[in-house]
């Protein structure tokens, strides 16, 4: 994941030099295109590292002790610390910060 994260910013960054570039020589086109094309990949593989993650983890409700999955927009949104996210328990309706494991 971070190797993938790494390639994400690399494409940023080889993003802006090149429309910098074109900037340079007047070429505007050229420049948009390059614009144009380093957001889809950035929002493309942002995406589908979100989606990945997402399917990699699951919550434990500190509670109850239930494991559970919430919905994607609940994960993406909640506040969270590296290993723990506000969560409300499906079981219990108890809304705390829920343990993050590997499924």
């Amino acid at each position: 994941m971070w190797l993938f994260s790494f390639f994400i910013l690399l494409i940023e960054v080889l993003g802006i030099f090149s429309a910098y570039q074109f900037k340079q020589s007047n070429a505007l086109p050229a420049m948009w295109l390059s614009i144009a094309t380093m957001l889809v990949l950035i929002f493309g593989l942002t995406a589908f590292l979100t989606k990945y993650y997402y399917d990699q983890v699951e919550y434990i409700c500190p509670n109850c002790g239930t494991k559970f999955i919430p919905a994607m927009t609940t994960v993406i949104f909640s506040a969270h610390t590296p290993k723990f996210r506000r969560l409300a328990c499906p079981h219990c309706h108890q809304k705390s910060y829920c343990l993050e494991i590997a499924r």
